[in-house]
């Protein structure tokens, strides 16, 4: 998930020198099981081995060049390069405030990274920005190609947090990478963040996490409160090229693993947030490496400061790629921090046939994060199984019913929270309509004595607003404001309402509740 969504909040760090070394060989997507000297990830499931804790992980250290202003917590994907025996990574880096870039680097041991060559793609020339890439290897095709799964946004608006893909067949070259395209795209309140694919046996599959921020967007310092069901899961489409535009995040693709629709459960540790960072196959299974939460996002709302939030990384798997993944490694690395997103971006490298997690944390205080490796080792005392921790049951997609839409018309329309009385009334409302249940919905809303006595005091402007936003979701650029204010200028009420109920947007937005 991209934590933050898309605003492009940079935290500037230094990293400490790490600690050791090794040498060679990295295999993204298609990892090699193990040497018999070396736990594997069966080895984990089954209680044998452990990874490494954050005190015990060892520091990465990311030297970009002068151009680059700013770095975050950063995702990294390792590759080996057989020709000149170096280790790759691909990771983001700011160019200017609001816009990231992908920059390569090569290491001699996995540990310390020099970027090499400028940014990948000319996103200074144009409206998008770009970050959070994951790497895999498709070896179904000759040569093999290298496949960039990446988060992309419009600094315009024109689209949010979003899906993009790039691919090479010569990654460790910054210039051999294809323009990134546009994928599955965000839908309004619904992203599709922090992409991941998976190639096997000649399919390929895109996954993305769908951040659900209920009816209103979030703000970064946590002024906005919550409506209490956002939530975020994981979701994933096969696809048949990776240049096709497929369509809009909560409408296409299929649910992977989900998280309850409550930032206040308690049920287990991952309930609100089951973000898959990478997705792999190993021997006879499918990992679904993740950071998991019991909170969507990374800092709740001011209203909510003294609930903690738990973060922690898990890995799920499944004898077949589409899952379902109901078995769980349970939490194996804990975040120190309770305030934020305190753990994050998890991917499964091998170096020199080991077996490391790379991941992000925040340290305690005000230290920024750092990037790490956690080695997968033996445990003292081996246990001959284990029990898993219970994995977080496979929930309903996220905003599948129609509250979604009954809070957003209160809090936009008539400017207040409903009590869970009239939430419930109005569900009962709309299962009771036959057709046209979103439409219907809205205008009983638009109709409303309550709604009426605004509506009557606004100005041509201030009702483009409200209409943007409260049926499509977003907030209306001037030119679509100022237009549609001259639009509506001589229209009735109905003719108004019409123009925006019977958009294929508000379309879209009905589908994404379940098409009420």
């Amino acid at each position: 998930m991209k934590k933050w969504s898309y605003f492009f909040v940079l935290i500037f760090f230094q990293s400490c020198v790490p600690l050791s070394v090794v040498k060679h060989s990295s295999t993204p997507n298609s990892a090699t099981s193990s040497g018999k000297d070396e736990p594997s990830l069966e080895d984990l499931f089954s209680g044998k081995a452990s990874f490494q804790s954050v005190a015990e992980s060892e520091e990465i250290v990311l030297q970009f060049s002068d151009t680059v202003i700013g770095i975050w917590d950063q995702k990294l994907s390792v590759f080996f390069n057989p020709n000149d025996k170096m280790y790759y990574t691909l990771t983001r880096g700011a160019l200017t405030s609001s816009r990231f870039n992908i920059f390569l680097f090569k290491s001699s041991d996995g540990v310390h990274f020099q970027q090499v060559g400028g940014a990948l793609f000319d996103s200074l020339s144009g409206d998008r920005t770009y970050y959070d890439s994951h790497l895999t290897q498709d070896t179904s095709v000759t040569p093999t190609r290298y496949i960039i799964s990446m988060e992309c946004a419009s600094l315009s608006g024109a689209f949010g947090a979003s899906l993009c893909t790039s691919f090479s067949t010569a990654p460790w070259d910054p210039t051999s990478w294809s323009t990134p395209k546009l994928i599955i795209e965000n839908n309004g309140l619904l992203s599709a963040s922090t992409g991941v694919s998976l190639v096997d046996n000649g399919h390929t599959y895109l996954k993305w996490s769908l951040v659900n921020d209920g009816g209103v967007s979030p703000a970064p310092g946590g002024e906005v409160a919550d409506e209490g069901n956002e939530s975020t899961s994981s979701w994933f489409v096969e696809i048949s090229n990776l240049t096709n535009y497929v369509g809009k995040s909560g409408i296409v693709g299929h649910l992977m693993i989900g998280a309850k629709e409550n930032v206040y459960c308690n049920s287990s540790w991952d309930c609100n947030n089951v973000d898959v960072q990478d997705w792999k196959k190993v021997g006879h299974y499918f990992y679904a490496i993740y950071n998991g939460a019991n909170y969507f996002r990374c800092v709740r709302p001011i209203e909510d400061s003294t609930f903690l939030s738990t973060w922690s990384i898990g890995i799920r798997r499944s004898s077949t790629a589409l899952g379902s993944y109901d078995e769980s490694s349970g939490p194996i690395i804990n975040a120190p921090r309770s305030d934020t997103c305190g753990i994050s971006y998890p991917v499964l490298n091998q170096v020199n046939n080991e077996t490391y997690l790379y991941y992000a944390y925040y340290l305690l205080g005000n230290g920024g994060n750092k990037m790490m490796r956690s080695k997968l080792i033996w445990k003292a005392s081996p246990i001959a199984t284990l029990s898993p921790a219970p994995s977080t049951p496979i929930f309903p997609a996220p905003s599948y019913h129609p509250s979604l839409l009954i809070k957003r018309f209160y809090k936009i329309l008539l400017l207040r929270i409903p009590s869970s009385i009239e939430i419930t009334n109005w569900e009962n409302y709309v299962q009771q309509t036959a057709i046209n249940k979103s439409k219907n919905l809205a205008l009983q809303f638009l109709n409303s004595t309550e709604f009426q006595n605004r509506w009557v005091l606004m100005t041509p402007n201030e009702k483009a607003k409200v209409m943007y936003q409260g049926f499509l979701f977003r907030i209306p650029s001037s030119t679509e404001e100022n237009g549609f204010a001259t639009f509506i200028s001589g229209l009735t009420n109905t003719q108004v309402y019409d123009a925006i109920l019977d958009s294929q947007e508000f379309s879209n937005i009905s589908l994404s509740v379940g098409g009420i």
